[in-house]
């Protein structure tokens, strides 16, 4: 038997084993593929284990929906800079900053340029990579990335220090 946990920073609650058994349900009922329109379908009932995970309520759902469509919107603007050799960069225009317990966008520049919203934006980007690393570093084409993330990691907490 698949033991299952939740992935470390998320925010959920309830049993991981439930809902990890119950997606392995929905995959299995559907040849395979895991597709959130299944996931969903299959949350719908109130009886449902995935159930209590969803905003059935269509207002604050919609509107839910509508700041996730914001949050995005808000990822793909970039500015244009010139690198080295001439070559054009493209830099996020905005990113995310934590903000009390919640977080904002701010702009790029004003964050790389003050040293406290650095320093948060830095350690911030290092746990994504991490996380990222945590996903990939059992497949040996990745041993090259995820040493240089080691590196990474023992240099900044050098410089923090």
């Amino acid at each position: 038997m698949m033991k299952y946990a939740w992935k470390a920073g998320s925010r959920r609650k309830g049993s991981p084993q439930i809902v990890g058994e119950s997606l392995e349900r929905i995959r299995k009922d559907h040849g395979g593929a895991l597709k959130p329109i299944h996931i969903v379908a299959f949350a719908r009932p109130r009886s449902s284990p995935l159930h209590s995970h969803f905003d059935w309520n269509n207002r604050s759902a919609a509107e839910a929906y509508r700041i996730e469509q914001a949050r995005r919107l808000i990822q793909c603007v970039v500015t244009r800079e010139a690198g080295r050799g001439g070559r054009e960069l493209k830099i996020r225009a905005f990113v995310s900053i934590a903000d009390g317990q919640d977080y904002s966008f701010r702009r790029t520049a004003d964050v790389m340029s003050d040293g406290d919203l650095r320093a948060e934006f830095l350690r911030r980007a290092l746990e994504d990579v991490k996380f990222w690393k945590e996903r990939y570093e059992q497949y040996r084409e990745f041993a090259e990335i995820c040493a240089s993330v080691d590196r990474t990691e023992r240099k900044l907490a050098a410089k923090a220090k």
